[in-house]
């Protein structure tokens, strides 16, 4: 709630249309019209100062306009809640020039939330300061940083009075400068955050040290979610904890933003209000680099570089130690040097204050050209390293995670062993002639299993395929004495050369190339093609050896045998593929063949049951079992399971003992996100961390922090 200005500072008159001014725009249900309506009573001969000074502020961000957009009146303005400021929302999107528009009249109704603010909390230019923390809605240097989350908001210093009758535009105009003034001043309250406890230490089961790499990135992403800047900002940022650096990429408001400068300076008016702009990018570069640092008490280095709203082109660029910073802005800030009205058109001036490493903005009078900034170096080395490539030692946790004691042995699914080109080769042959194609894949076995090699500290460690990461992460579901690969032996019936699939818990796998699995996938479909079904299976066993967390593999096994009419022992084999399934592609493939199976061997209401089920994934599959229900749905004697919903079908195929895939493991997503991203590898934890946050998306910080993992800055 906005809470009431004090009468004394301004007048009754003055308080009362503040309020009602601010109260017609946020809660008004047509906005575009309650805008239109303010504007039109700043222009009577009897409005007080505030109603003049809003109207001002509102049809020089082009409030009249919206009238004239078609959807004009599905347009709401969302009030500010818990901190958040006011925004527009609406059912459809909007052209570009319209959007802008609306981020330029979101800007003007926020800033005059923040004169009411200052108004009401604020302090006059001879009072004490006034120590006492408040809750606050209020913008930059009007309390940005809400209370609420532990934080006491800076005060902004009202102009002296005589007499409330000498209120005036200037007055207004004033408070609004002293609020963007302010936009550093929080620096030091924004740095303290680092000491603080972080709740995402402990993320869905997994904790991580102080100062990890997930505290970090959680941390930040508070830090800049909370910064309540003004306007619509995004960003994107990236922790390297090799180098201690922290980077962010933010997006800055319009030059319009900027209160009017109403005493013109000598050297245009035009050219004071370009160098207003780059004093107040320089102090929110500032801003963002004191959040950088508040991420991380071990964090050494900060670079925050602004961008135009649509990402085209940088404005502004900071690179400074964590030293510097403290014996330049904070001190700065300290000494009130920061909030002088002198430097609000003097950005060289203000860039004296601070002691950076790199220092540059859009428009630099010392610069060749206007329009073009330097760039610091990022050097983040972590984000130049492929995983397939990266031999370094896993922490303990994520070996036991994943099964595997190094990086690169994660990723399996960037490995072709150099040999794609046979598989195509291979694929030309077998047009022509089938045994021509089983010879060139033999021998491109024959070499490839020749150059498999384990770790050299791992000489029991056994090759593994899997496409998805998924179904790389699956190894993790294996309990008790049994693996996956075991489970799939009581339907395989071992290998064909009479050696059991003998795997325990603590199995460790180094990658195979899918080269590899591809050419016994192929052999097993040549194999089969030509009847020899023996060698057929015994290919799909290597496969399911080699890939047993990977679905075609049980598909290809499945084959061979419902061709030879086996379809009870097809049917149990697809089964052991579903016991470790998660990807809901993989899942549905298999569900539908099996329920096509089941069918053929009278089990009618168990394969409508996995139909109706597998109809709630997503994959052409399931869309082929829709297919299939329909069809049932139509025939009076159908299992009444085919008209029930998904859930049920899932409880009935639980009550009959059936694997009910895709797997729950969010808890292993998460821990593979946060263990791979704390090991110096955001390149190998990025599949994870999109799952993640697809399967998490509701919580906004987990969100940033798994963006922050998968992008980067490098997008920018």
């Amino acid at each position: 709630m906005i809470e009431s200005p004090k009468y004394n500072r301004i007048g009754a008159a003055e308080a009362r249309s503040m309020e009602c001014v601010l109260r017609d725009l946020l809660e008004s249900v047509n906005s575009a019209s309650a805008i239109a309506s303010v504007i039109k009573r700043g222009e009577r001969n009897d409005c007080t100062m505030f109603e003049r000074y809003a109207s001002q502020l509102l049809e020089q961000a082009g409030g009249n306009r919206l009238l004239n957009f078609p959807s004009a009146r599905r347009l709401r303005l969302l009030r500010p809640d818990n901190g958040s400021l006011a925004h527009f929302a609406s059912a459809r999107e909007f052209p570009q020039t319209v959007e802008a528009t609306l981020l330029g009249v979101e800007c003007a109704i926020n800033r005059l939330i923040g004169i009411s603010d200052a108004v009401s909390d604020g302090m006059r230019d001879a009072d004490s300061p006034n120590k006492k923390p408040r809750r606050s809605i209020s913008i930059l240097g009007g309390g940005f940083l809400s209370d609420e989350i532990g934080w006491r908001s800076s005060r902004v210093k009202l102009p002296s009075l005589d007499s409330i009758s000498n209120v005036s535009i200037d007055f207004y105009n004033e408070i609004d400068w002293r609020s963007t003034d302010c936009v550093a001043n929080n620096a030091h309250a924004v740095l303290q955050q680092c000491v603080r406890p972080n709740a995402y230490r402990t993320t869905l089961g997994t904790h991580v040290a102080d100062q990890s790499d997930w505290d970090v990135r959680t941390r930040a992403a508070q830090l800049f979610n909370a910064l309540e800047l003004p306007y619509r900002n995004s960003y994107r940022y990236d922790y390297d904890s090799n180098t201690d650096t922290l980077v962010v990429f933010f997006t800055c408001p319009p030059a319009s933003f900027l209160p009017d400068i109403l005493d013109k300076p000598s050297n245009g008016k035009s050219l004071a209000e370009s160098r207003a702009y780059a004093s107040y990018i320089i102090k929110l570069a500032s801003l963002f680099a004191a959040a950088c640092f508040g991420s991380g008490r071990n964090i050494r280095r900060a670079i925050s570089i602004g961008y135009d709203a649509a990402w085209r082109k940088p404005l502004v660029s900071l690179e400074i130690e964590r030293v510097q910073f403290a014996n330049s802005v904070l001190a700065a800030i300290d000494s009130n040097e920061f909030s002088k009205p002198e430097l609000r058109f003097d950005p060289e001036k203000l860039a004296l204050l601070i002691e950076a490493s790199h220092l540059d903005w859009r428009g630099r009078l010392e610069s060749n050209g206007a329009d073009i900034i330097s760039l610091p170096e990022i050097g983040i080395p972590a984000r130049n390293i492929e995983p397939w490539h990266d031999t370094r030692m896993l922490p303990q946790e994520a070996q036991d995670l994943f099964h595997c004691k190094r990086i690169c042995d994660v990723d399996t699914s960037h490995y072709l062993g150099g040999n794609a080109d046979a598989i195509d080769l291979a694929r030309e042959d077998a047009d022509e002639s089938s045994l021509s194609a089983i010879i060139r894949l033999e021998a491109l076995v024959e070499e490839l299993e020749g150059s498999l090699e384990a770790p050299d500290d791992d000489n029991e460690a056994h090759p593994l395929f899997a496409p998805h990461p998924l179904a790389r992460l699956a190894v993790s579901l294996v309990e008790d004495e049994k693996t996956i690969a075991a489970q799939a032996e009581a339907f395989l019936e071992g290998a064909s050369d009479g050696e059991p699939l003998e795997h325990v818990a603590s199995t460790r796998y180094f990658r195979a190339p899918s080269a590899l699995f591809y050419a016994r996938f192929g052999l097993s479909d040549l194999y089969q093609t030509i009847g020899d079904f023996p060698a057929a299976e015994l290919q799909a066993d290597r496969c399911v050896f080699l890939a047993p967390t990977t679905a075609g593999a049980y598909y290809r096994k499945a084959d061979i045998l419902a061709e030879q009419g086996r379809y009870t022992e097809a049917a149990n084999v697809l089964i052991a593929g579903l016991r470790c399934s998660v990807a809901s592609a993989d899942c549905a493939l298999l569900y539908y063949h099996l329920a096509m199976l089941l069918w053929n061997i009278g089990m009618q209401w168990e394969s409508a049951t996995i139909h109706v089920y597998n109809t709630s994934l997503k994959s052409e599959y399931a869309d082929r079992s829709k297919q299939v229900i329909n069809g049932l749905r139509k025939q009076p004697d159908a299992p009444a399971i085919v008209n029930s919903p998904p859930l049920e079908a899932m409880r009935e195929l639980e009550r009959l003992h059936f694997p009910v895939a895709p797997m729950n493991i969010r808890q292993q997503i998460a821990r593979a996100t946060i263990l791979l991203a704390n090991a110096g590898s955001p390149r190998a934890a990025a599949p994870f961390a999109h799952e993640f946050e697809r399967l998490y998306g509701s919580d906004e910080v987990v969100r940033t922090a798994c963006r922050s993992i998968q992008y980067g800055v490098q997008s920018a």
